[in-house]
């Protein structure tokens, strides 16, 4: 295997394109860290991603060639490979069904991996060393229990595994005080979590437990068990909900786990009612506190019903999947899961649940999609879901439809911004199994980590900055400059959401955050700056209601206009519910230097914005909308001010007034491209 890291930091716009490279150790949130990606070769493709508890990362994978074998390599926060160029020797026996189950302790691992009918576990420290029997590997099962395998720290060097309906508990020394039987827990396959109970400081050290949750099958119910020190929920466990599925599939015992912040635990899971054809499926949550008693009523909360939403029963009961979890930092949880509510698509949703078991964002979820104009990205077919709290009450989701994407979204269930991970920007090869870690940990800036496979290629990894940085033009003496592309039309995306006032304007609310942007035109001509489709970006009227002014410069700010609201239709198809985005025009001499100032009308809306800009030198009076090409949408502008007698905009004969004189005067330039 080869290890590829470049350490230089990266800030770029938003899905600019051109990408600002930088040394400075903050950049803003949500850009891109690594000027290039960790690159692991020689992998399976599949491959697991853990935190090292210290702003970097440990990976784990099983070689691809014979001799099989279970590697780990250790990444610091910037990316440099820390276990030797080809990581560390887990066990020379790959996993028979992929890679090994792993968990992460104080910058090291517990791995399990299976060789002839047994289990096996090792632990390797923050050095990489081996830590249990001499290097071999300390026997977990034997023979190896049926049903899925999962491992949870104790929290102070040990480890719980769990394999099928079966518990076995390794101490921090490796060794095994059940014996390699271990302990039936309930009637079904396990899904366990810590119980983040453990804790070696402060003295007395305290191992901590698991919560293990399983589906009965005979009576349709989903229990729990709270396992530390013997059984705490009583021999039978705790009551998680009575109606389970009427259909069992190949994920029915599966549920997603998360520790409530209070001793308790979180429960999501899925369900389907009635048979394939006719019924409905639903994704519920519960919650049960330290006692292991139900807070969310004696079946959970329902956080999706497809019965509501609408869609295609066939396709509902196909693809209907488990939520991924994480914690709201609230005693709360926030869920997110691919959606088929939408013919021939494979969306992303997501609720968060409060600690009283209500929905706190629209019912049924919110859909985490890519902005509206950008439909030859939209993500069809989202794969391979993951999520991880921000620290913030929000949450960071991560998913693959062509390559990887990553969105930040607020404890509003406000999109603070989206990245795409890799610098690739084209879908070949595919990038597929995204995996991801953030746990704030670690020095600045701080960032999640997320890998991901090519096929072909390899596997490869990216740091994308979460962080309440400000954008790098958020004051006027740092203003990003606004090029000119080969293209007369530009479009960049960014995000307001952490910026800070700097400036005022005479339009919009006084105190608003703002960002700033620096044209220099290149010869006499026209400057459009706009930002049409931010209102509508993620839904109708969703979007940040934004205003715009420019300024020129003699000594001190001149503010030459300033807009709030574009005029009706001035953005065409671009704004298709309240006229609430921006939209500025300014005759320029070459050479002529402006500021532009972007920023939001009020604190009712807040997050990302589109913007737009284009520099014209060949003006025409047709051309109303100023987007380069004379079209359907000036002529809307035309009929939309028809008849108007006095200061009319439209006026293409320059007699103040729009009649028919100005309609073919429009019609000899319908057509046509303003370059």
């Amino acid at each position: 295997m080869i290890i590829k890291i470049y350490q230089q930091l990266a800030c770029t716009l938003i899905l600019a394109v051109t990408i600002v490279y930088s040394s400075s150790a903050h950049c803003a949130d949500l850009n891109r860290l690594w000027v290039d990606h960790m690159e692991m070769e020689y992998t399976t493709g599949t491959h697991t991603l853990l935190s090292d508890n210290n702003g970097g990362s440990i990976a784990v994978w099983s070689t691809q060639n014979y001799p099989l074998q279970t590697r780990a390599q250790r990444y610091d926060s910037s990316g440099n490979a820390l276990w030797g160029t080809n990581g560390k020797l887990v066990s020379d026996e790959a996993s028979a069904q992929g890679n090994a189950a792993v968990e992460s302790v104080w910058g090291g691992i517990i791995a399990v991996w299976y060789s002839e009918n047994k289990l096996y576990a090792q632990r390797l420290d923050a050095n990489g060393n081996k830590m249990w029997n001499d290097g071999n590997g300390v026997i977990v099962f034997d023979p190896i229990p049926g049903g899925p395998l999962s491992v949870c720290s104790d929290g102070i060097g040990g480890a719980y595994i769990s394999k099928g309906l079966m518990v076995n508990q390794i101490l921090d020394d490796g060794q095994v005080p059940s014996g390699v039987s271990g302990v039936q827990i309930g009637n079904g396959n396990l899904s366990i979590i810590s119980d983040n109970q453990g804790r070696l400081l402060p003295l007395p050290t305290v191992r901590g437990g698991i919560f293990a949750v399983w589906y009965e099958l005979g009576p349709a119910e989903i229990r729990a068990q709270h396992i530390k020190a013997g059984l705490q929920w009583g021999n039978n466990g705790a009551l998680v909900a009575s109606s389970g599925s009427d259909i069992g599939d190949a994920e029915s015992w599966k549920t997603s786990l998360v520790n409530d912040g209070a001793g308790g635990l979180i429960v999501a899971w899925k369900a389907w009612y009635g048979d394939i054809t006719t019924g409905h499926g639903e994704l519920r949550t519960q919650r049960l506190n330290a006692a292991g008693e139900r807070l969310w009523g004696n079946d959970g909360t329902i956080v999706l019903n497809t019965d509501t939403v609408g869609g295609d029963t066939d396709r509902w009961s196909d693809f209907l999947a488990l939520p991924k979890a994480t914690s709201d930092g609230n005693h709360g949880v926030i869920l997110s899961w691919l959606d088929v509510r939408t013919i021939s698509s494979h969306r992303v949703y997501c609720q968060r649940v409060g600690e009283n078991g209500e929905s706190q964002w629209t019912p049924n979820g919110i859909w985490i999609r890519m902005p509206a104009e950008e439909s030859s990205v939209q993500p069809i077919v989202a794969s391979a879901l993951s999520i991880a709290s921000d620290g913030l009450g929000g949450c960071i989701i991560v998913y693959t439809s062509g390559f990887v994407w990553l969105h930040r979204v607020d404890e509003n269930g406000v999109t603070i911004g989206q990245q795409g991970v890799s610098f690739v920007d084209i879908y070949t090869p595919a990038q597929e199994t995204p995996r991801l870690v953030f746990d704030s940990t670690g020095p600045s800036p701080k960032g999640a980590i997320i890998s991901w496979s090519e096929t072909p290629g390899g596997t490869f990894g990216q740091k994308i900055e979460i962080s309440q940085v400000p954008p790098d033009n958020d004051s006027i003496d740092i203003a990003s400059s606004l090029g000119l592309p080969a293209d007369p039309a530009r479009r960049l995306y960014g995000s307001i959401y952490w910026a800070t006032n700097d400036g005022s304007a005479s339009c919009g609310q006084t105190d608003q955050p703002d960002l700033w942007y620096l044209f220099t035109a290149p010869s006499d001509g026209t400057l459009r700056v706009d930002t049409c489709g931010t209102n509508d970006l993620f839904s109708t009227d969703g979007g940040l209601d934004t205003t715009l002014s420019i300024y020129g410069y003699s000594g001190s700010l001149i503010e030459l206009q300033c807009n709030d609201n574009a005029p009706v239709r001035a953005c065409g198809g671009a704004d298709s519910g309240q006229y609430l985005d921006s939209l500025i025009t300014q005759e320029l001499v070459s050479g002529q230097s402006v500021l532009v100032r972007l920023s939001r009308h009020d604190d009712s809306t807040n997050g990302m914005y589109a913007l737009n800009w284009r520099f014209l030198t060949n003006d025409t009076p047709a051309d109303l909308d100023l987007d380069g090409d004379i079209d359907g949408f000036d002529l809307s502008i035309l009929v939309d001010n028809f008849g108007c007698d006095s200061g009319c905009t439209a006026s293409l004969d320059d007699d103040d007034d729009v009649d028919s004189d100005d309609l073919n005067i429009f019609a000899d330039y319908f057509g046509r491209v303003n370059q």
